[in-house]
């Protein structure tokens, strides 16, 4: 889809566990019984507040629930019905439901395809950055479709009520459900035409798997911070929240397992290519720093005397990695700082001084980017490895 068709949807970084007031309503609630499926609202237009996520129309027209629905012009430069300003659902892991419910009303007298597109965080990122030449496989190897998850529906004249499975759109495109990064629906056959037509959208509702199966995961848990008289703790990989924070190249996932060294689980990364040796290290994956909360910012480091980092490789041969740590000062004035390191089979722990860093250049009152590249193996490939127990130690 073009960039100009599409709207971003702001996601709130993991830091924060509140929601924005006007998606509080669309929180999934336990539910009573899990012998039926219960049903969330994903969209309708009868809380103004609401409607502001979305950047259709909200009129007093063609609503199939309650006196709202959300009107859609479309044609030539017309856009799309997208989710802009706040995710319905919180937070933004699709995973525990398994189809979508939306009405439609179509007041012109012929059909129309309407596209509905999912994008996760990965692929927002590299579609709109990167351009990435294919997505990194799943951790059992498959190489999946890098295009949006997506579906096309059949709009006939007058109401349509339309479903569809979330099931087959992962099946087809190793969509990850637990991040979804963007929402919209489009007709792209009028894209290209001079035609234009009108669309009424309402009540959108998620139906929810039964069971365990339609639970959140317990690994969107707060993050559990940790620093004391000798270390502390940047990131333990423990929850979902932790995850989300780390961006660009790279699919992410908590594991249990090899790699994992403090706590239960680690942050496995494979990691994403820009095409056929494009770039002899891999696209930039990292992590902005700052304030977690009020007494805990991992962005200080003054006082720390090292940087750690547990690494697991399960590659035969020795594995180069490229380290980058960036500064702001207060002039702000940024200074970068990069090392390289070499990974061999299995367990590795970094070590490195961080009075070395200092001589660099870098600030440690503000230390705001790390940045983690690993080099193309013998194969050409940048495969995966799994990242545990960041942290600064005073030893």
């Amino acid at each position: 889809m073009n960039s100009r068709m599409t709207v971003a949807l702001v996601l709130a970084a993991g830091a924060s566990l509140a929601l924005p007031a006007y998606c509080e309503s669309a929180v999934d609630p336990k539910p009573e019984t899990t012998n039926s499926p219960a049903v969330v609202v994903f969209m309708n237009a009868e809380s103004e507040d609401a409607a502001k996520c979305w950047s259709g129309e909200r009129v007093k027209e063609h609503a199939s629930e309650g006196a709202w629905a959300m009107k859609k012009d479309f044609g030539p430069r017309k856009g799309s019905l997208s989710i802009y300003g706040g995710f319905p659902v919180w937070p933004n892991d699709l995973a525990p439901y398994g189809e979508m419910l939306l009405d439609v009303y179509n007041p012109q007298e012929k059909s129309y395809q309407l596209q509905c597109n999912f994008k996760d965080k990965y692929q927002y990122t590299h579609n709109h950055y990167y351009g990435m030449a294919a997505p990194p496989p799943w951790p059992d190897g498959r190489k999946l479709d890098p295009h949006a998850g997506h579906v096309l529906l059949e709009v006939k004249p007058g109401w349509n009520h339309l479903s569809f499975s979330f099931d087959e759109i992962f099946k087809r495109t190793g969509i990850e459900w637990h991040y979804i990064h963007h929402f919209w629906m489009w007709l792209p056959e009028l894209e290209k035409s001079k035609e234009e037509a009108t669309l009424y959208f309402d009540n959108l509702r998620l139906v929810r798997r039964l069971g365990e199966a339609g639970q959140l995961s317990p690994h969107w848990k707060k993050i559990e911070l940790r620093q004391n008289d000798a270390e502390k703790l940047l990131y333990g990989f423990e929850s979902y929240y932790e995850v989300w924070e780390w961006e660009w190249s790279g699919r992410k996932y908590l594991v249990e397992g090899p790699g994992v060294t403090e706590g239960q689980l680690g942050m496995q990364v494979n990691f994403g290519d820009l095409g056929d040796r494009k770039w002899e290290y891999g696209a930039r994956f990292g992590v902005h720093l700052g304030a977690y909360e009020k007494d805990f910012a991992r962005n200080v480091w003054s006082g720390w005397k090292t940087f750690r980092l547990d690494v697991f490789s399960p590659s035969d041969e020795p594995r180069e990695v490229w380290m980058t740590f960036a500064s702001t000062a207060a002039d702000k004035k940024r200074t970068e700082v990069s090392r390289k390191v070499t990974l061999q089979k299995g367990a590795n722990h970094i070590a490195l001084p961080v009075e070395e860093l200092v001589k660099e250049g870098l600030d440690l009152s503000n230390v705001g980017w790390f940045e983690f590249k690993p080099k193309r193996d013998s194969k050409g490939e940048f495969g995966w490895m799994v990242l545990d127990n960041l942290k600064l130690t005073k030893k």
